[in-house]
C-alpha cells in the first residue's frame, strides 16, 4: 500500500513537473517568433512617419564625416502604389576645417517623383536652382538625373537596382512576402524600454549572409517580375557585403509588435576591399496609418523640358533622348554640395565647429569639448565620435541626446 502511494505521488509530481515545465517553455519569449510576429504587423501597415540619421567618416589626413538627416512620411496603397515625402539634409565636415550643407526634399506621387534644393542647392554648371521650385520625373527618369546628393556615394547604398516604383501589385507581393521574410539572427537579454511612449523589446540582430542575399533577389522579382541581371547582382554583392557587417537593435512594441526604431553601427568595406568605413545610424518609426498629407507641388519643372532646352549643350547628340542612368546628369565631377561658409563660420570657442556646425551636431558653443572626455568636439565629428557623451555619433545603443 506504501509502495502504490508513493508510485501515485511521484507519478502525479511528474505529471505536474512536465505540465510546468510545457507552461514555462510555452510562456518564455522567443525573439524569433517575435521577429515573425513584428514583419507580419509590419507587413500591414499603410502609412509611417520615418525619421533617419546616417553618418560615416573616411579618408585618413583630411578625414571627411558625412552626416545626412532625412524626415518624411510614406505609405503602401493598395490604389496608387508606394508614395511618399520626404526632407532631406546633408552636411560634410573635414578635420581641416572646411565643409558643406545641402538641403531639399523629394516627393513620389502617382508614379511620378518631384524634387526641390533649398537655395542655393547643388552647384551645377549652368544651372541655378534659385528659379526652379520643384522638378518634376517621370517614371524612369530620375535615373538620368543621377545624384541627389552630389558627389556623395552613400556606402550603404552603392547603386541602385529595380524599378523606380513600387506598383500596388507588387505592394501586394510585398505585403504577402514580408512575415516569411527570415534573414536575421536575434539574441534577447530581457532589456526593455519605452520610446516613442510605447513599452518596447529591445532585441539586438545581424544578417544571415545567404539569407541577405537571397532577400536581395527576391526583392527584384517582388517589384519587377523578373530576376535580377548579372549587373544587379553584383550591385547586390556590394551591399549585402556591407549590410552583413551592420549589427543591429530593434524596439518593437510589446503589444503592438510594430518596429518602432532600429539603430546600427559597424565598420563596412568601401572602394578598395581592405578599406573599411565607419558607419552608425538609427531610423525611427511613428505615426502608424495616421493621414497622408503630401500633395502634389506646384509650380514644377519637367525634367525633360530642363534638358532639352537651357541644357541641351550639356548632351552630345540629340538633347531629346534622355540619358541613362551610365550618362547621368549630375554627377561629382559635374556638380558639387554648396560651401556653408556664407551661412556663419564664427568659431567661437575654437573647437573646429562653426556656429552652423555647433546647432547641426548639437554642441556647446562655448565649450571646446562638450561632454569633456578630453577629445575636441571638432576631432569628435570627424571621427564619427558623439561629441555630446558616449559612443558613435548617434549613441548605438544608447538614447540619443
Amino acid at each position: 500500500m506504501n509502495k502504490g502511494l508513493v508510485l501515485i505521488v511521484v507519478g502525479c509530481a511528474t505529471v505536474l513537473s512536465l505540465t510546468a515545465a510545457a507552461y514555462v517553455e510555452l510562456t518564455k519569449f522567443h525573439p524569433e517568433a517575435e521577429m515573425k510576429r513584428m514583419l507580419a504587423a509590419m507587413a500591414k501597415v499603410n502609412g509611417v512617419h520615418v525619421e533617419t540619421g546616417v553618418n560615416w567618416s573616411e579618408g585618413s589626413d583630411e578625414r571627411m564625416t558625412t552626416t545626412v538627416f532625412t524626415d518624411g512620411q510614406g505609405r503602401m496603397s493598395d490604389a496608387q502604389g508606394f508614395e511618399h515625402g520626404t526632407r532631406f539634409r546633408v552636411v560634410r565636415y573635414s578635420r581641416t576645417g572646411s565643409s558643406s550643407d545641402l538641403s531639399g526634399e523629394m516627393r513620389g506621387l502617382g508614379g511620378k517623383t518631384y524634387l526641390s534644393y533649398e537655395s542655393p542647392g547643388p552647384q551645377v554648371p549652368g544651372v541655378s536652382f534659385d528659379g526652379i521650385t520643384w522638378l518634376k520625373f517621370e517614371p524612369g527618369e530620375l535615373a538620368a538625373w543621377g545624384e541627389i546628393l552630389p558627389g556623395i556615394a552613400v556606402p550603404i547604398v552603392s547603386e541602385p537596382f529595380g524599378s523606380d516604383t513600387w506598383s500596388p501589385e507588387a505592394i501586394g507581393r510585398l505585403r504577402a512576402f514580408l512575415p516569411r521574410a527570415d534573414v536575421l539572427h536575434v539574441t534577447y537579454n530581457g532589456l526593455e524600454e519605452k520610446i516613442h511612449g510605447v513599452n518596447a523589446r529591445v532585441i539586438d540582430a545581424w544578417f544571415d549572409r545567404d539569407a541577405l542575399r537571397a532577400l536581395l533577389r527576391e526583392l527584384v522579382r517582388l517589384q519587377d517580375e523578373r530576376e535580377p541581371t548579372s549587373e544587379e547582382r553584383v550591385v547586390m554583392e556590394t551591399q549585402a557585403a556591407a549590410l552583413e557587417r551592420l549589427p543591429m537593435r530593434l524596439w518593437i512594441g510589446k503589444d503592438d509588435h510594430r518596429l518602432h526604431r532600429l539603430q546600427f553601427a559597424g565598420a563596412i568595406p568601401s572602394g578598395e576591399a581592405a578599406r573599411l568605413v565607419p558607419m552608425d545610424g538609427f531610423i525611427d518609426f511613428t505615426k502608424f496609418d495616421e493621414l497622408f498629407s503630401v500633395a502634389v507641388p506646384s509650380p514644377t519643372l519637367a525634367f525633360r523640358s530642363l534638358v532639352g532646352s537651357a541644357l541641351a549643350t550639356f548632351f552630345a547628340g540629340d538633347a531629346t533622348h534622355l540619358p541613362t542612368a551610365q550618362k547621368p546628369f549630375v554627377t561629382g565631377t559635374t556638380a558639387r554640395l554648396p560651401s556653408i561658409q556664407d551661412f556663419g563660420t564664427e568659431d567661437t570657442d575654437g573647437d573646429g565647429l562653426s556656429a552652423v556646425l555647433e546647432a547641426f551636431y548639437g554642441t556647446d558653443q562655448q565649450k571646446t569639448d562638450t561632454d569633456e572626455d578630453g577629445m575636441g568636439d571638432g576631432d569628435e565629428v570627424a571621427h564619427g565620435r558623439n561629441p555630446r557623451g558616449s559612443g558613435t555619433l548617434f549613441g548605438f545603443g544608447l538614447d540619443r541626446k
